[in-house]
């Protein structure tokens, strides 16, 4: 008795801290091709318009082939610094690709697109790394780029990070690297609903993406919508860190895998539990309840 395979998605975020060298591209694109990536999302690309980086993509190896024949999105910031972009390898199980959003400071990118019967949105993301910039660029830069009604996958270099096990080095980086996090990204999960999912899935383990002078940090992951906590696959490397691509940080894979059956109208809903997190959201809630019981009590004994 055969079984339908169910639709699936390999996805891949990695910070190439510039693409000016054409050695570099060339070693980039080689190993994309090899790894067969449905969906990448890039950072630090430092490309200086699209006609550029459209030409990146078609300059070829010994001009056998393109670099990358897929379609591709490019925001770009200056020769030096900035710069993201979206590729979608060809034959990807995908459909319905369209652009939604391009950042004018180069540091953020968007596309949406259909895949498995549902409506997703892919963003890429090359936050600040002035401490001092990060809040406001979460909470009002980022934040209202991200649709309410579609399915995400956030990706790219955070430049931050929720707490020690994500840092490794003297105290005084914990506190640096945190700063940006709870007054900034984390208001942006929790109003999007996003999950950090290796996070979610490892939540007692270290690992880092970029290590410093003076301090190693788990800079960049994927943010996705709270449904999709159950597409994540289940094979070993689902979640995981790639080794041997150009660039200072290491990039961060995500693997999907459309549940069978999957119902795509109004689900069930389920509690986002970085909620009980949020000292003022369990004081509201704690006065909701006994208000109710009192009512319950008062009117019905």
């Amino acid at each position: 008795m055969s079984r339908q395979r169910q639709p699936s998605l390999r996805l891949l975020s990695l910070n190439v801290n510039g693409l000016r060298s054409a050695d570099k591209r060339r070693t980039l694109f080689s190993l994309l091709h090899r790894d067969t990536w449905d969906v990448v999302l890039l950072q630090e690309t430092h490309h200086t318009d699209d006609t550029e980086a459209q030409a990146w993509t078609q300059e070829g190896p010994h001009g056998l082939r393109p670099n990358w024949s897929g379609p591709s999105f490019w925001c770009h910031g200056s020769p030096t610094s900035r710069g993201v972009a979206i590729l979608l390898r060809p034959g990807a199980d995908i459909a319905d690709i369209t652009l939604r959003h391009q950042a004018e400071d180069g540091r953020a990118l968007s596309i949406d697109f259909s895949f498995a019967g549902g409506a997703f949105t892919a963003v890429s993301v090359y936050a600040p790394c002035v401490a001092a910039q990060q809040a406001a660029y979460f909470t009002h830069t980022l934040l209202p780029s991200l649709p309410t009604d579609r399915q995400l996958l956030v990706g790219g270099d955070f430049d931050c990070v929720a707490g020690q096990l994500d840092v490794l080095g003297p105290d005084s980086s914990v506190l640096g690297r945190t700063t940006g996090y709870y007054d900034g990204l984390r208001i942006a999960e929790t109003d999007r609903q996003l999950f950090d999912i290796w996070r979610d899935r490892y939540p007692d383990r270290q690992t880092f993406t970029h290590a410093g002078s003076q301090s190693s940090a788990r800079l960049d992951r994927w943010l996705v919508s709270e449904q999709l906590r159950r597409w994540i696959s289940t094979a070993p490397d689902a979640l995981d860190q790639t080794a041997g691509y150009p660039g200072d940080h290491q990039g961060v894979t995500l693997s999907l895998t459309a549940p069978g059956g999957t119902y795509f109208g109004r689900a069930a809903w389920r509690m986002p539990l970085h909620l009980l997190d949020d000292e003022g959201f369990c004081t509201e809630i704690a006065d909701v309840i006994t208000a109710y019981l009192f009512f319950f009590f008062f009117f019905f004994f």
